[in-house]
């Protein structure tokens, strides 16, 4: 796992237009609609949320930044290396200096899901799994997943599987709207679309 050096300035959009695309979820997670809000940049009283894809395959610094609708996430972040498309570090929170926190330490790790709060990690879980042999995986796996589940409800996330929603958000065949490292990709129209309208 291999990122560019990036700073919080990187995670910052310079607003181009008043209206901003957002991935909006739909209620299982997996299915997503293009919306068009008015950009006020994260918010949670609208519950849109900062949404970047981090490429952590090549070290090239591409980094793609979106919204996201329906998340839930009051305060916080979460990113992981568990992703569709592979080769990406997805994350999404409130505040870019958690979503910085968030995806430097999944790549520390060199892959995993980090749960992140104030600056601070609440839960993580490195990938692959280290397992003693006198662990079962499983179990193993089950209690840190619970662990991190928790920690994302902790911090307002409502999704039934926050980890895997998120993963499918880097996942370009599936309608309507997907985030890759390049930006906002419309899988119907099969190009990268502005986020300003």
């Amino acid at each position: 796992m291999k990122i560019k050096h990036f700073e919080v300035e990187d995670l910052r959009l310079k607003r181009t237009k008043k209206y901003v695309r957002v991935i909006e979820l739909a209620p299982d997670g997996l299915l997503t609609r293009d919306a068009v809000i008015k950009y006020t940049g994260s918010d949670v009283e609208r519950d849109v949320l900062k949404l970047v894809a981090v490429e952590s395959e090549k070290g090239s610094g591409d980094i793609g930044l979106g919204f996201v609708k329906g998340v839930g996430l009051t305060k916080g972040a979460v990113a992981q290396s568990l992703s569709i498309e592979p080769g990406l570090i997805i994350g999404v929170g409130k505040s870019d200096e958690d979503l910085a926190s968030a995806v430097r330490r999944v790549a520390q790790l060199g892959g995993g899901i980090v749960v992140v709060a104030g600056g601070m990690i609440m839960a993580e879980l490195k990938l692959p799994l280290e397992v003693k042999r006198s662990e079962n995986a499983a179990e193993l796996a089950a209690e840190k997943t619970r662990v991190l589940a928790e920690s994302a409800a902790g911090l307002g996330c409502r999704l039934a599987a926050p980890f895997a929603v998120l993963a499918f958000l880097t996942a370009a065949p599936i309608p309507q709207l997907r985030l890759t490292e390049k930006g906002l990709f419309d899988p119907v129209k099969q190009k990268i679309v502005d986020l300003f309208e």
